[in-house]
């Protein structure tokens, strides 16, 4: 008969092999806004007859992202030996640029404020009817094993800040924007847990008075812009409290303000002002200004007014990669640490 501690033994070290050939995460499911968006705006646009030119405008920007590199997301997807390829384009990647909770940038009045309801063409932007896509495809019960990716929440807070100055410093209808956003979001996450989702990748919203929009803009309104942005991550928080599911709320806010307030250790020369000046996604800002680019965008914490440049993008990958569980790496931790155990029990019986 063999020895109890031998059975142990082999038993951690089979179980310890068999988890360390297979990957973290069987696959990668994306919804959000243009910070994960990998082309899908880009190809809805091209493809549609009602734009002249594909968004975001392929001479300022990389081949579909909202930046000048690739985006964070589909780096982290490479991390995980995973793809983020675009959903119109076949992949598991839902994020537009422009989404809101409900509605499209495409939605907006022309004063700049949230429209009545969604036009039913532009739904499938929404955060709301990514979902609804990625539930058409995928079926109503979906794989524990894979990472899901929401990251939504800070172009809703454009409007917010709309209401907000619209009203002159009324709060009321610029709250229940906020409040509408967070609910919806939070709805989506629920659905996606209640659906089977296991592990979800939930970024906070950046601090967007950071952003050199509001730089420009002044103090206040970047006051104003920050409060709004701690106000969001502080709702979902409570929303996502009681989810039963492993919730990684990335801390993107503090990323942000920790890489304005100390730009060396982040590699970058210049955290207030674009890399890419006067145009944004489609157009001049300013038609009577000339566009340009600076001559080194990885010295930049932004390519446009409002969106990270590539280097950025890497930084936020890396960091995210550090912030998502291993379950291979976190289950030979522990097989280790119970055979180190068995061996000082088996050694210390032997002295006794």
């Amino acid at each position: 008969m063999k020895h109890p501690i031998s059975v142990l033994f082999g038993m951690v070290m089979l179980i310890a092999s068999s988890v360390a050939g297979a990957m973290p995460f069987s696959n990668l499911f994306v919804l959000g806004d243009s910070l994960s968006d990998t082309g899908n705006l880009f190809l809805a646009t091209g493809a549609s007859p009602l734009f002249p030119e594909p968004m975001p405008a392929a001479e300022h920007y990389d081949q579909g992202r909202f930046s000048n590199g690739p985006a964070y997301v589909e780096l982290l997807a490479g991390q995980l030996g995973l793809e983020a390829r675009p959903s119109f384009a076949g992949g598991t990647n839902y994020a537009v640029g422009g989404a809101r909770s409900r509605y499209h940038r495409f939605d907006l009045q022309p004063n700049g404020e949230p429209p009545a309801g969604p036009d039913p063409m532009f739904f499938p932007f929404s955060l709301l009817g990514q979902e609804q896509r990625f539930q058409a495809d995928v079926g109503p019960n979906l794989d524990p094993d894979a990472l899901y990716v929401v990251w939504a929440g800070s172009n809703d807070l454009y409007e917010v800040l709309t209401l907000f100055e619209h009203d002159g410093g009324d709060t009321t209808r610029a709250n229940l924007r906020l409040q509408e956003a967070v609910t919806d979001i939070a709805s989506i996450i629920g659905r996606l847990v209640d659906a089977g989702a296991e592990t979800l990748l939930v970024p906070k919203v950046p601090d967007i008075g950071l952003t050199p929009e509001m730089v420009a803009k002044g103090p206040m309104a970047q006051a104003i812009a920050t409060g709004y942005s701690q106000a969001l991550n502080e709702l979902m928080d409570g929303m996502l409290a009681d989810l039963s599911a492993n919730i990684i709320r990335f801390d993107t806010f503090e990323f942000l303000r920790a890489a304005v307030m100390d730009p060396e250790r982040y590699g970058f020369d210049n955290v207030t002002e674009p890399c890419l000046d006067n145009f944004f996604v489609a157009g001049p800002i300013d038609p009577s200004r000339p566009v340009s680019t600076c001559d080194d965008p990885e010295q930049y914490l932004f390519w446009d007014i409002i969106h990270p440049s590539a280097a950025t993008h890497t930084l936020l990958a890396g960091a995210m990669r550090r912030a998502v569980p291993e379950p291979d790496l976190l289950f030979l931790l522990g097989a280790g640490l119970a055979l180190t155990w068995l061996v000082w029990w088996f050694r210390n019986r032997r002295l006794q």
